[in-house]
């Protein structure tokens, strides 16, 4: 006889991680080299350099998995944005 459980309750994450991008300077110069941290608000998996996308500089992975920031142009401003459609939260 199979019986059936009515204690079971399936939870679905139906929220996509939200990002917040900070830099370790305020006001870089062309000299300075600046890093980015990003933030999630839970645990992600897949996110890779890759899933940035640059607008007003290229965005380049190092060996050390780490990523380096390059200006392009005569521009003084940029974005960094993160393709939403590429990470996944965990449910937890």
């Amino acid at each position: 006889m199979i019986r059936q459980r009515k204690d079971f309750k399936l939870i679905a994450d139906t929220k996509a991680p939200i990002v917040v991008i900070t830099a370790n300077r305020t006001n870089p110069t062309n000299a300075d080299t600046i890093e980015y941290t990003f933030t999630w608000n839970e645990e992600v998996e897949g996110f890779v350099v890759e899933d940035i996308t640059v607008n007003g500089g290229e965005i380049a992975k190092n060996e050390d998995g780490t990523a380096k920031f390059t200006k392009v142009g005569d521009t003084n401003s940029y974005t960094l944005e993160v393709i939403p459609s590429v990470v996944s939260g965990n449910v937890g």
